[in-house]
């Protein structure tokens, strides 16, 4: 998962690069704030399904 999260972060920093983009500080902040809700989200709000798997709500904030 983590090494998902660092892959993420590198398109985005490599894509602004790119195409000249300036992130602001309130962009960031919110990318952060949603960070953190979808991961709250994936960790303590699941729903179990026979078989194993399990829907969790951290699915709905990416």
């Amino acid at each position: 998962m983590w090494l998902l999260l660092a892959v993420v972060v590198i398109v985005i920093v490599f894509a602004s690069v790119l195409y000249k983009r300036a992130f602001t500080v309130h962009e960031l902040a919110l990318t952060g704030v949603m960070a953190a809700l979808s991961l709250v989200a994936y960790l303590f709000f699941r729903v179990p399904f026979y078989g194993g798997s399990s829907f969790h709500l951290g699915n709905t904030f990416t």
